[in-house]
């Protein structure tokens, strides 16, 4: 009886282990260029561009106060926003 409840429970322990092992999670990296660290001061009435690396592909959202913007990253990982004049 007990041989019977270790076996069953390898058994689910290794189902378990393969679809975790199937299972994967992709964390993009993604990165503003140096100019723009956190506290940055930007110029406000001026439209000034955003832009940075990430993987290929990626999606990425600039995000400032309510307004948003968005593009992808190119085949080689940079990725450029055109961020619109904002008021401060």
């Amino acid at each position: 009886m007990k041989k019977k409840r270790i076996a069953s429970f390898t058994r689910v322990c290794l189902t378990a282990g393969a679809w975790f092992a199937q299972t994967t999670i992709a964390l993009a990296v993604v990165t503003t260029a140096p100019l723009f660290p956190d506290g940055a001061v930007l110029q406000r009435d001026k439209p000034l561009p955003v832009w940075g690396s990430a993987d290929p592909a990626e999606k990425v959202r600039v995000r400032f106060r309510e307004q948003a913007v968005e593009t992808t990253a190119h085949n080689e990982g940079r990725w450029r926003c055109p961020r619109p004049t904002w008021q401060s």
